[in-house]
């Protein structure tokens, strides 16, 4: 039992996923080449080359696109990984969507001339919602490309995350030259002809004049100001820190930034929240600020970074509700403690995790189209992926409100089962007869002949009042005969 546990503990599953063409199967290719599974790596579109390792249908071969998912297998520093390689064309999506069901994350591939796409949109809203971790790689910076600030910038604004380069590229098409590695802090430089056989690397640090000499003076001074604008972090509107760096300055840190210790030593610290104090602070030129340390273990650390997340104002219903449900699933407390926690009333919560169960792609479209949350609410009451899609686009080609909305919904739901009978639907309507009956015998009183009838017509209910033209003795003012009222 012990050794299936370990078994499954080395496993590593990843799908790799992107719109049609960014280079997915290519991809897939180099990681089994680099991994040593395969010798040489195919060619999606190769003529005389050999044909992609995961593209094993003969249309596939001709046509060079991925009709079905397929599945690689290969042993690397101790885990044994599988790669899924996923349809890009929207024709074959439906087992993209099947197939992110068995990855434990997900590899994002962006065309560095093209940026995101629309089945990039897709698929990334689809691992969001399945709480995928997502790792983007930008291909073909061996092509002529966009800049690569620009398509960071693209990502982050499109997509709604924040991007961390891993590495960064010298030049694009013709002129690339290699990547600049983050976390080891050199430059690779690439070199060797074609793309089957495994390139060779030369690795030089960053600082070392032979840089200059082997990429250029001004590129060189370039890629140093790159990795310095890496290392600014996050962007925040610079007003609102401003607003909050001269309340800082007149009132003091009012809430201190909360921090962990590393438990590798080194008297290094982790944030955990408090980033933009923590900016605004720097802005002001303090050297040292108020900051609780927190002795609690990385996953009640977590829990810490989940609130403080929950309190931004730019999230969307759908994000809120996943960030409520990790809450409650990290920390293990019940739904009313996370109110608590949260100081937001138990029904708003509870509305909140409710829109998780709406269907991925109702959710996408959602978003897409920025339809509200009382719209995402009241679709609940249909049943299937396929009517809630149908009403939502439905909604969005009207522009009906909220309300318009409910009221659209409620007729397609038709009464509520377990709701009032037929005859309890008719009492309703008799206590508004019987306020009119009253006025009629009041009006009889009045000594005018005025006569009352109710008769039922094609699922209506008819009020008829009577009154005659001609002046009763006790009334000298003639009357008209008044029409029909329907109700």
């Amino acid at each position: 039992m012990a050794a299936f546990k370990d078994e499954i503990a080395r496993r590593r599953t990843f799908a790799i996923i992107s719109h049609p063409d960014a280079g997915k199967t290519t991809l897939t290719e180099k990681l089994l080449l680099y991994g040593g599974a395969i010798a040489q790596a195919g060619e999606v579109k190769g003529k005389r080359a050999r044909a992609a390792t995961s593209d094993w249908m003969e249309i596939e071969k001709q046509r060079g696109i991925s009709v079905t998912s397929s599945v690689m297998q290969f042993q690397h520093g101790g885990c044994c990984v599988n790669i899924l390689d996923t349809p890009g064309h929207q024709d074959f999506s439906e087992d993209t969507y099947r197939t992110l069901m068995a990855a434990d994350s997900a590899v994002m591939v962006i065309d560095a001339a093209k940026g995101v796409e629309p089945q990039t949109r897709k698929l990334f809203r689809v691992c969001a919602l399945r709480h995928i971790p997502i790792f983007t790689f930008i291909n073909k910076m061996d092509r002529e490309s966009r800049d690569p600030l620009e398509l960071c910038g693209e990502v982050e604004a499109e997509l709604g995350i924040d991007t961390y380069p891993v590495n960064w590229p010298i030049g694009s098409g013709k002129e690339f030259q290699g990547v600049y590695d983050r976390e080891a802090g050199h430059i690779l430089f690439f070199s060797g002809e074609g793309h089957a056989k495994k390139a060779e690397a030369t690795a030089v640090d960053l600082d070392d004049p032979a840089v200059g000499d082997m990429i250029g003076e001004s590129r060189w001074r370039q890629l140093q100001e790159e990795v310095e604008l890496l290392g600014a972090g996050r962007d925040f509107d610079l007003e609102e820190l401003d607003i909050l760096s001269k309340s800082i300055a007149q009132n003091g840190l009012l809430s201190p930034i909360i921090v962990r210790r590393d438990p590798a030593g080194g008297g290094r610290y982790f944030l955990i929240a408090g980033e933009r104090r923590l900016l605004a602070c720097r802005r002001l030129g303090y050297e040292e600020v108020p900051a609780i340390v927190s002795d609690a273990p990385e996953a009640n650390a977590a829990v810490l970074t989940l609130i403080e997340n929950l309190h931004r104002q730019d999230l969307n219903c759908f994000e809120e509700a996943e960030g409520i449900y990790a809450l409650m699933k990290e920390s293990g407390l019940s739904q009313q403690k996370v109110c608590a926690m949260l100081a937001k009333p138990q029904p708003t919560v509870a509305n909140k995790l409710r829109l998780l169960r709406l269907d991925p792609q109702v959710r996408q479209f959602l978003i897409d189209h920025r339809m509200g949350e009382r719209i995402a609410r009241c679709l609940l009451a249909l049943e299937g992926t396929d009517r809630q899609l149908k009403a939502a686009r439905h909604i969005l080609q009207n522009q009906m409100s909220a309300r318009q909305a409910e009221g659209y919904i409620s007729t397609l739901t038709g009464p509520k089962k377990g709701g009032r009978s037929p005859v309890g639907y008719l009492r309703d309507f008799r206590i508004l007869f019987s306020s009119v009956d009253k006025a009629v015998e009041e009006i009889k009183r009045c000594g005018i002949s005025v006569q009352a009838q109710t008769t039922e017509e094609d699922g209506f209910v008819c009020y008829t009042i009577r009154v005659p033209k001609t002046a009763s003795p006790q009334k000298a003012a003639p009357r008209r005969e008044r029409q029909a009222v329907t109700v």
